[in-house]
This record gives structure tokens, sequence and C-alpha cells, in this order.
């Protein structure tokens, strides 16, 4: 058979046994079903990106840069949890608004949640207003009415766009939030060297938003960081009405970070405050039912220390941290400051230490090619380097979690002119006694020992420990003279006493600690009371019993007293103050006063070869105006003064003690002899060089005569009249203004002739008691208020210029005092007539006495007096 035609029949078979349709059927279904995959409609996230060039950071929270726009993928297991949102600086056109590294302002604490269509952005913790809000009690029915009362205010709404692809997230636009105009998010504040410069102006800052950019993005496990650059234009009023600067453009770049906090199941245990130690606190409003009435709880700030190994820990075994505090200090520093600054910080060791701990404070360098780390971000403690030509530090603010009082972040900036600063007060206070600082350009070490003793001190104030400033008044001052003492025990009980350098120390005394630079036995005992771990206790109340006992067993102790800090409206106790050495104010403002002189004896040959311009030397100057005024206004404090302590029952130590009538005597004699004598500080081969200026001397006497200077108004009856007051056989407004009057007018009453700064007291004397009693109807008004103003426990203005406005610090000791309304007990008008009647006499007695300028002074006195007394 023929071969093709078998082969024709075969196929014909197979075409008669398949379908022709159906294969036509199967090629429509293939094709269908791959048309149904290549038409899949795209999703809402999927369009939200598409064809867009899109950089991820995936961490804590997704976040996607997508041109000049910013997206937040957040997750829903997130909602609710609450977070710090805070701004640092990473570069800046004028570190005079700002430095490289700052936090200006205090971090938002916010939450989130989602309703409907929105991403709500909550405020837990308000900036303004009252304290957050607490119950301790058991009772559902005050809880639930808590909780209700407590409803965190929703600051910001962002609208969902979408949800990520397997719905655990929601993506919104914060572009807006982070790039337009935000006060909330503004990262300038009334303070720096720019509004400082200008006599504290006030700043009104707008953003230019065409000149804004997202430069990066950032996400990591516990944080996400976002990058801009920002451009804004400032106006600079002073007293709020002078326009001295205007559209003043100012570019920053700035790192915002949101770090989440610790869970409720990850919360520290707060530790109770408590006012005798100086352990600053956060407050939280309680709707207690324990008491009735409602209190302020009082959570101290402290980090969360607590030991790796629990159980060698109760061994006696020293243990590390499970989470150390660990600083990084900036790379750019001048050679050699760091050193000292590694050494400021792990002296505080040397107290964790004695409860149990090591290696609690570690210091590190700045990573080197290492992607983890971020100086700008707030999870990095940072000690950073500011070259600006401000003598200060910055430290701050702290990061806290108000919920629990822990410490969660804060930085230090050292500005470059902490060099200057260092030199200016070291020369000053120790130059009489130390050849090594007589110059311009202090050697490393003795630089350096500044540099560590203020990094102790701002070291201890991120633990959370505020001012102690009764500590010094602990030492015997004659004892800051000793080598022997000084050397064992430092020159105050407490690092955080706010103070100079030794100033007691005289020429000749050899080996003497100068500087305050390690911890003192205070300081141990804050640690203690701190951070030292509590076990086998329920309660916060059952902490606090023995937190208290170990309290308790220091009171009464002086190298253990501790007072808040009165830097406010009221000041009371003349051992709590900045500035000042010893138990004996009058002793150690004499030996301050003595080490001055001795320097204006000298300065000339110390500097002349260095300082051919004079430019040291008008810095020096000024220094010298201000401790002079500052020793002066230490002993003045004893008049009508009280030792003050917080008082808990069965204390040794009584709430207020009245400084004694003798002191008081003592302390009159001592400023007043020392406003007569007060022209050595115009040593006339000293200042002839200097610039151009008026009488140092003249400007300090009148400050302590003068009524707009309440705190120093050697006039004043009212804090006299509260002692006698509150201790009847003390200091009375009648001997007070009796010893005025004697020590003023006693080169009249002895006949000889006067000084200029004599005849200035005596007409200060008689204008002073011609209008208090109102012989003449010119009375001036009299504050109600035993107050105290801020100006003295701060730097004079010139020393102001050389420095960057600071926010108040913290208060510890719970809070400032009450303002003491004294108007009531001060009555001496009767006393000033009395002793109008008494001047009157004396100077008839004395007119046409003396050299011609003591005869003057006496006629121009019987002017005032027939001037006053004329119907």
């Amino acid at each position: 058979m023929n071969k093709g035609f078998i082969l024709s029949i075969l196929l014909l078979a197979f075409f008669i046994q398949v379908d022709p349709a159906s294969v036509v059927a199967g090629n429509r279904k293939k094709k269908a079903a791959k048309e149904t995959v290549q038409k899949e409609p795209e999703t809402k996230y999927e369009k939200l990106f598409k064809g867009k060039t899109v950089k991820t950071a995936k961490g804590l929270i997704t976040l996607h840069q997508v041109g000049k726009k910013l997206y937040f993928e957040y997750p829903l297991s997130l909602l609710g949890r609450e977070f710090l949102l805070g701004t640092t600086f990473v570069e800046t056109s004028d570190n005079g608004n700002g430095a490289v590294g700052q936090m200006i302002n205090d971090p938002l604490h916010i939450a989130f949640t989602l309703r409907d269509s929105t991403l709500q952005m909550h405020e837990v913790t308000r900036k303004w207003g009252t304290n957050p809000m607490l119950t301790d009690s058991s009772e559902e029915g005050v809880q639930k009415a808590v909780h209700v009362s407590t409803l965190p205010p929703i600051r910001y709404a962002f609208k969902v766009e979408t949800y990520n692809p397997d719905s655990t997230a929601v993506v919104v636009d914060m572009t807006d939030f982070f790039l337009k105009q935000n006060n909330d998010l503004t990262p300038f504040a009334d303070e720096g060297k720019r509004v400082a410069e200008l006599g504290d102006a006030q700043r009104d800052v707008k953003l230019k938003e065409e000149l804004t950019r997202l430069d990066d993005i950032k996400a990591f496990e516990d944080n996400i960081s976002i990058i801009s650059t920002e451009t804004y234009t400032q106006d600079l009023l002073v007293n709020g009405q002078y326009l001295v600067v205007q559209d003043e453009p100012v570019t920053v770049k700035l790192n915002r970070t949101l770090l989440i906090l610790p869970g409720e199941d990850q919360l520290m245990r707060p530790r109770l405050g408590d006012p005798r130690v100086n352990v600053v606190t956060v407050e939280r409003e309680n709707m207690t039912t324990k008491v009735d009435g409602s209190k302020v709880t009082h959570y101290m700030t402290r980090w969360n220390i607590q030991p790796k190994d629990v159980e060698k820990y109760k061994n006696g075994e020293p243990v590390e941290p499970v989470n150390p505090i660990v600083f990084y200090v900036d790379n750019n520093f001048p050679e050699g400051w760091s050193d000292y600054i590694k050494a400021g910080v792990e002296e505080w060791n040397k107290a964790f230490e004695a409860i149990g701990f090591k290696n609690v404070l570690q210091v590190k360098t700045f990573p080197v090619n290492d992607s983890t780390f971020d100086p700008d971000n707030m999870k990095f403690l940072c000690i950073r380097y500011a070259p600006i030509g401000v003598g200060n530090f910055k430290t701050g603010p702290h990061w806290i979690d108000p919920r629990s009082g822990q410490v969660i972040n804060a930085s230090i900036e050292i500005f470059h002119d902490m060099l200057r600063r260092i030199n200016l007060k070291r020369f000053v206070q120790t130059a009489s006694c130390d050849e090594a600082v007589r110059t311009m350009k202090l050697p490393l070490e003795k630089y350096g020992e500044g540099l560590k003793g203020m990094i102790v001190h701002e070291v201890g104030h991120i633990l959370g420990f505020g001012h102690n400033l009764p500590a010094s008044h602990a030492y015997p001052t004659d004892s800051l003279r000793s080598a022997t003492f000084t050397q064992k025990y430092g020159i105050t009980p407490s690092i955080m006493d706010n103070m100079g350098y030794n100033y007691v120390a005289q020429p000749g005394d050899k080996d003497v600690v100068l500087i305050p630079e390690r911890l003192g036995v205070a300081d141990y005992h804050t640690v203690k009371v701190a951070y030292q771990p509590i076990f086998d206790v329920k309660t916060l109340e059952d902490e606090q019993k023995v937190v208290e006992k170990w309290i308790s067993e220091k009171v009464g102790d002086p190298m253990y007293r501790f007072d808040p800090e009165p830097y406010t409206l009221t000041m009371f106790d003349p051992t709590s103050l900045p500035e000042d050495l010893g138990d004996d104010a009058i002793k150690a403002s004499a030996y301050g006063i003595k080490n001055l002189q001795y320097l204006m004896e000298n300065m000339n040959e110390w500097l002349d070869k260095e300082d051919i311009d004079y430019t040291y030397r008008n810095m020096i100057y000024r220094y010298v105006g201000y401790y002079y005024k500052r020793y002066i206004f230490n002993v003045f404090m004893n008049l009508g003064g009280f030792y003050l302590n917080q008082h808990y029952v069965g204390d040794p130590v009584a709430t207020f003690v009245a400084v004694p009538k003798d002191i008081q005597k003592n302390s009159l004699k001592f400023v007043v002899e020392q406003l007569k004598n007060i022209d050595w500080i115009d040593r006339p081969e000293v200042v002839e060089n200097l610039e151009f200026d008026g009488s140092k001397a003249r400007q300090i006497l009148k400050d302590f005569l003068s009524k707009a200077d309440e705190e120093t108004d050697l006039f004043s009856t009212r804090r006299i009249s509260l002692v006698a007051y509150r201790d009847k056989g003390n200091y009375s407004p009648e001997e007070y203004l009796e010893d005025l009057y004697k020590l003023i007018w006693e080169p009249t009453i002895k006949g000889r002739n006067l000084t200029e700064a004599e005849r200035v007291l005596q007409i200060a004397f008689l204008t002073n008691v011609r209008n208090t009693v109102d012989i003449n109807g010119n009375r001036e008004n009299a504050s109600r208020y035993y107050a105290k103003s801020q100006s003295m426990l701060q730097e004079s203005a010139e020393l102001v210029r050389n420095r960057q406005g600071n926010r108040i610090p913290e208060v510890s000791g719970f809070g400032s005092r009450w303002l003491v309304e004294n108007l009531a007990v001060d009555n001496p008008n009767h006393l000033w007539y009395n002793l109008y009647l008494k001047v009157i006499e004396q100077v008839k007695k004395c007119q046409g006495s003396g050299n011609a300028d003591t005869k003057a002074h006496y006629d121009y006195l019987m002017f005032l007096i027939n001037r006053s007394l004329r119907s």
C-alpha cells in the first residue's frame, strides 16, 4: 500500500476524534485567563507610589519619602502607644539661635488613635496647663471618673490615604505637619545668644515654606527620624515693642525624632519624692481617697538602673546595670578636652559603686563608620561641642516619661567660650594663691580641672539631681585654707552646689584644693536615695518608707542638709546661696575681698606683657566688680534671714530658725564698712587704662541704697520685722535702725571729715527717712511682699553678655516657696521719725565744720531738711 495514502488516513482519523470547536474554546480560555491576570486592578497602596521615586525606611514605623512628600505607614499595633517627639539642630546658619546638637524645647508627649478615616494625634501631657492626673484609689468608680476626665486632647488629624498590603498599617501624609509652619515643632525659643545680646529680646519667626525641603528619613527599632532643611525669617523685639531685627533669614537643618516610650508592662516603677533631698521630681495630681482631698504626687526623675543579676547583687557582688547610661563625646572638641569630659562623667561611677553597681556611666567617642549611630537622634546621649562665643553649658531639656519619672534622654552642649569663663573665674578667685593661672592662656591641666568639675555638676543634673545650695555651708570657713582638709573633703560636700572656686584660700596657702571637681558625701547619699534598688516591696508607699528611713538617718547632719533653690521671688536663707563658701559668710567674704584687692594691686604687673591692649583686663575688671558685690551680698542676706529646713515629724531640725542677733549685727557692720571703704575698686592705675566708664564703686554703693534694688535695699526693715515677729528676742527694727544710724553717722558724731562714700551714705539715709515717714508729702510706695527678684542670683549685666541665656532649671524640693506677706508687721515709721530728729540735731551741730567738702555737704543736708519741714 502506498505510504503516503496510509499517512493521510491516520491524520484524518485524528481530526475526526478531536473536536475543532473544543480546540478553539481551549485557546480562548487560555487567552482569557492570561488577560484576567494582566487586567487585575491596582490597589490604592500601589497607585500611591506607582511611577514615583520612593525612598523607604523600615523600622518602628515605615517611612516613605516621595519627592517632597513624607508618608507614615503607621502600624495598627502601635495605636494608643505613647511617644516623645522632639527637635535637634543638625546644622545652622547662626548658632546664636541654637547650637548644633542642641534640643531647645521640651518634647511633645503624644499618642495616636484611629477614628473613621483619620489618624489622630493626641497630646498626652499638655505643654501648658495643670499637672497630669492619676488616682491611687482602688475604687472602680474613682478610677473610671479619672479616666473619662483625662482624655488626651486631639492636636492633629491626618487623612488615611490607604492601608498597606496586609492591612496591618495605615498610610498617612505627614508632609504638612513636619514641613509647614508648626508652632508645636518650632526649633526656636526665647533664649540664646541672639536674644541675650539684645537684652532678652522676644523672637517671632515665620517659616518660608518655599525654601524648606525634606532631606532624609531614618527608621530604627524604637524611633524614627525626619531630617529637613528649613528657612525662617525672624523678628527680634525689645520690651515687646521695639523692632530691632526684622526679617532676618535663618536656615537650619533639623532632626525630628519620634521615640516610643516603654509599654505599660515595661514601665519603671516610680519612686516617690522627698523634699529633704535634691532629687528633681515630676508632678501628678492625685485624686486620692486615702486623705480628704486631692494631693500632688511627686515622682523622682531618674534613669532605670536595674542589676543584670539580681541574686549576685543581693549577695553584695558588684553588678553591671541592664541598661547603662552611655555618653557619646563629640570628635570635634579642641585637643585635650575629651579626657577631662570623660573623667567628669565617670566620677559618678564612684557613687554607684557604693550601692553595688559597676560601669553605670560609660563614655565613648562618636563612632566612625557605624550606620546605627546618629548623634542627632534622641536615642543617643551626646556631649557636643558648640563653636560659639558663649561661656556656658546647656543641659537638656530632659526627655522624661511623665508616667514614671524615668529619664529617657538628655544631652550636654559645651560652648567654646567655656575657655574664657573658666579662665576669668580662675583668675579672679584663685590667682592670689595660684601663680599658674595668672595668665591669659590657662595651661590645659588648669583648664581641664575646671572643665571636669563643671561636667561632674552637669551630669548630676542629667541623673535627676537639682542644685544643693546649702551644702557649702557645712564646712568651717577656715578649713578651706587647709591643704589636709580640702584634699580629703574637697571644698563642698556636694558637687551640686552652685558655686565658683575657692576664694577663701589666701596668698601663701599651699596645696589647697581650689576647684570643686569631685563628689562629696552628700552626692553619694543622693545617688543611694534615688537609685539603690529596693526589693521585696509591693507598693510605692512601702518603698517610700525605706527611702524615708535612709533620709531621716542623715537629717540634722549639716553635711546632708538640703533646702530648695530660692531662685524666683523669695529668698530667706543666707546659707542657701549660689557663689558662697563656708559656714561664716562674714569671714569668707572678707577673705574673698582681700583676694580681689590683692588682684587689683598686682594685675598690671602680671599681665602687662600679655595683655598689651587691655582687652583681657577689661573682662577681669567686670568680674572683680561682680564678685565684690556678690561677697557683700552674701553677708547682707544674714540681715533678717532664717535658716530653713524641710521638716518631717520627728526630725531633729526646726522648719525655720532666725539668724542669731549677733550675726545680724556684725553683718550690718560689715556691709556698711565695705560701702564706706569701697573706693579701692576704682584703683586709678588699673581703671585709667580700661574702657571709659563711670565709677564701679559708686554703682555698687547705689545698688545697696536704692529701693529699685529691693533685694539689696539697706534701708528696708521688712526682713528685720519678720525676724522680730517670729523670734521676739532677736534683732528688732528699732535696734537695726539705731545701729544703721550710728554706723552711717559715726564720722559726723566724731567730728571728722567725711569721705565721698560716707557723704553718699548720709544723703541716702536722709532722703530715705524723709520719704519713708512722709515728712514732705513724697512718700514712696512700699512693696507688699518680702520678695526677692532674680537679678542677684544671676551674673551681672556685663557677664550676661558673655553667656547664653538659659532656661530656668528644674526645681528640686517640690518647687519654690510661697510669697510671704510682711506688710502688717513692718511698721517702722515712728522709728524713722525719731532718727530724723536725731539727724537734724546732729547736722545742725556740725554745720560749718570740717574741710570744704564736708562743710558743703552739711549745708546741702540742711537745705534738704529745711525744705522738708516747710509747712
